[in-house]
């Protein structure tokens, strides 16, 4: 899970920050990203995948609001959580879409029930899908984070789970996964091979190494984004 703050006050931000990562840590993986200016707001969506963002409205304006609403087309794919004070209109605070509402100053109540909210999200959007198995000559269902790799492999789709149980599908179902996996921890290192990031071992400059002992080579033409995203989301 990675969350990213921005908050102009850096108290509050370190505060809030300590808090989630004590919250959440107990829970699930988590990586913490923080800001205290807009510029870096708006550059951050296209360096970090950000599954949620939490965002103080309280420091803007009126057109601060519209701020907010640049930022869920900036961010489609993320889920935001509002900070704000008191002094704020209740009609400004709905008007935007959130899936949470945290007020200054902080209870622990209140942020130990939105860690629960976007965790439950979070699982949540661990996608189950169904796919024909040629083996099984039925379908089986796959939870996208059980997954280690999908691998390509001429009429053959080969899945292989983080408890190393091999399924062969037939390639047509490749689209239906990478729809599936293309918001969750996974690189493609090549033409044929998406891995679960939170499978791999090591990456080098031609190679990706897996826990497992398995090794895969990084095309030419994916180096560039493969390298930099795995960076990003081993951070």
């Amino acid at each position: 899970m990675r969350i990213l703050i921005y908050d102009r006050e850096k108290d509050y931000l370190q505060f809030l920050r300590q808090r989630l990562e004590d919250e959440i840590s107990q829970i699930n993986k988590v990586d913490i990203i923080c800001c205290d200016r807009q510029i870096d707001l708006i550059c951050m969506h296209d360096q970090y995948p950000i599954d949620y963002v939490f965002m103080d409205i309280s420091v803007h304006s009126y057109r601060g609001l519209e701020f907010v609403h640049y930022l869920h087309r900036l961010y489609p794919q993320c889920q935001f959580v509002f900070i704000y004070e008191n002094k704020m209109k209740i009609y400004e605070i709905i008007s935007l879409s959130a899936l949470f509402y945290l007020k200054k100053p902080y209870k622990r109540k209140d942020i130990y029930d939105c860690v629960q909210v976007i965790t439950q999200h979070y699982h949540q959007s661990n996608i189950c899908f169904e796919i024909p198995i040629r083996s099984l000559s039925s379908t089986k269902s796959f939870y996208v984070d059980d997954l280690c790799y999908v691998k390509t492999d001429y009429n053959d789709l080969k899945i292989k789970t983080r408890n190393q149980d091999v399924y062969i599908a037939h390639v047509k179902t490749r689209n239906k996964i990478r729809e599936v996996i293309e918001h969750r921890w996974f690189l493609q290192i090549n033409r044929s091979v998406h891995v679960n990031v939170n499978c791999i071992q090591s990456v080098s400059y031609n190679q990706v190494t897996l826990h497992n002992g398995e090794m895969f080579p990084i095309g030419s033409g994916y180096r560039k984004n493969c390298l930099k995203k795995y960076r990003v989301l081993k951070r």
